[in-house]
């Protein structure tokens, strides 16, 4: 009796500690949402179609890998297609396999390109769709399709021309001469002009609303950088702006050679053997100091500091009394440009 009840209770002290309080649960089963696809437009002779993959399963667990993606394309005079029929019709447009998916980042969009032939322009329109695989090879497809009608748009603007001013880069351009399909006038309704700077890969667009003129003023850079440029027109067509393909990237060096301006309020006062300046200091952000000269009575003007003053003081001692002293200072940033020399101050020491 005493066995008997000894092993239930054993039995039941190993049901208590063991964590089993129910039927055994199911395995979770990671499911991934469904590409999107983010944007589709027109750049000259091509469609650029812009989506994106999940990053997380749908209960949040972070995506290990993608072994596979796939574009589908379709061309046809339908103006409507159901899912299944594309499904039988599309043809792969990209894929990307092994290498190009191994460092896939799931939180940048992708981009594909198709290019538009002019016999399809008017005539035929595009349908896209994106499948994609992850490191279990599952597949998730897109949910809808996207559709896109090519149009007829200018060519490139032309002839790019710059100045550098002090205070804004000036850049011109000629508008295209035809579209694409050779027909002319050009169909223009404005520009678009993007910018990088030094080595970043992307160009960002500068202007918010469409440029009516060939013309760009930059007023934000700064000398001693390179800036890259290229601009592209606009067609504006039931509310929406189709670019043309890029224009020339025109590169630009900036190189100071812009003199600071005088500098202004040139004062003094002298005490024994001393005389004392003081101005007020230039606006200009390179400012590298201030470069100061003087004349003797029947004297020759002379550089009295072999590197420029900073501040806006300057102490000259050692001087004679009785005799009158005349000053000039000029400004110098820091690539060498020298300003015109400010008005001339006299002082007789003590």
């Amino acid at each position: 009796m005493f066995i008997k009840n000894f092993f239930i209770i054993i039995v039941l002290f190993f049901l208590n500690f063991c964590g089993i309080k129910g039927p055994p649960l199911p395995p979770v089963i990671l499911n991934l949402k469904p590409p999107e696809i983010l944007d589709i437009n027109q750049i000259g002779d091509k469609v650029v179609i812009k989506f994106r993959i999940a990053a997380t399963y749908k209960n949040g667990t972070p995506v290990k890998g993608i072994s596979r993606i796939q574009v589908l394309e379709y061309t046809g005079k339908e103006k409507s297609l159901s899912f299944s029929k594309f499904k039988k019709k599309a043809i792969v447009l990209k894929e990307l396999m092994g290498v190009e998916t191994k460092n896939f980042n799931p939180f940048e969009d992708i981009t594909t390109e198709k290019n538009i032939k002019l016999n399809d322009i008017n005539r035929k329109n595009y349908f896209f769709s994106v499948n994609y695989w992850d490191d279990k090879k599952r597949k998730y497809e897109s949910k809808s399709l996207i559709f896109y009608s090519p149009s007829i748009v200018s060519t490139p603007p032309e002839n790019f021309s710059y100045e550098i001013k002090k205070d804004e880069i000036e850049i011109r351009w000629n508008p295209p001469s035809k579209n694409i399909d050779e027909s002319v006038p050009p169909l223009v309704s404005g520009y678009n002009i993007y910018k990088k700077i030094g080595e970043e890969k992307e160009f960002k667009k500068m202007n918010e609303a469409p440029l009516l003129e060939e013309v760009y003023r930059d007023k934000d850079f700064e000398f001693g950088e390179q800036y890259y440029y290229k601009v592209r027109s606009i067609k504006s067509f039931y509310e929406r702006n189709i670019e043309s393909s890029d224009s020339m990237v025109l590169k630009i060096v900036l190189v100071d050679t812009f003199p600071p301006e005088p500098p202004h309020g040139l004062q003094s006062f002298s005490g024994e053997g001393f005389i004392m300046l003081s101005w007020v200091e230039n606006k200009e952000k390179d400012i590298l100091g201030y470069n100061i000269y003087r004349r003797e009575e029947r004297g020759k003007e002379i550089l009295l500091t072999k590197n420029p003053v900073l501040g806006n003081t300057f102490k000259d001692e050692g001087l004679k009394p009785m005799v009158k002293y005349t000053y000039r200072i000029s400004a110098v940033d820091r690539n060498g440009n020298e300003s015109k020399k400010s008005a001339e101050i006299q002082e007789i020491v003590r």
